[in-house]
């Protein structure tokens, strides 16, 4: 395992736990893309945005309103799932892999895109 390994799956495992013990905001989320991210800087993971699609940004949830009156809409916010399964796969993968994270990339398009 390489050093840039190491630190990629630690990053990940640490990011996890942080999401799991504490609220499921879009600021604990942004923290947690982050620290992922700044690992796989130059990565084809980092390319693929693999962070956006494990950890989801907020989508949008549009309530429209028509009446006799006036027409409009309110808009809000939900947080989709977090993919933690998929998560601890990737760190696992990263952290077991001999080789570069070329290897675990390929994989990744493979089974995600």
């Amino acid at each position: 395992m390489t050093a840039n390994n190491q630190a990629l799956a630690s990053a990940i495992r640490e990011a996890v736990e942080n999401l799991r013990n504490g609220p499921d905001t879009e600021a604990n989320r942004q923290k947690a893309r982050n620290s992922i991210e700044g690992v796989l800087v130059g990565t084809e993971l980092e390319k693929q945005r693999i962070t956006e699609k494990l950890i989801p940004r907020p989508i949008s949830k549009v309530v429209s309103a028509v009446n006799s009156e006036s027409v409009g809409g309110s808009g809000e916010t939900e947080l989709p799932p977090i993919e933690y399964d998929d998560l601890e796969d990737i760190a696992g993968r990263i952290e077991r892999s001999p080789h570069s994270l070329a290897e675990i990339s390929d994989d990744w398009d493979l089974r995600h895109n």
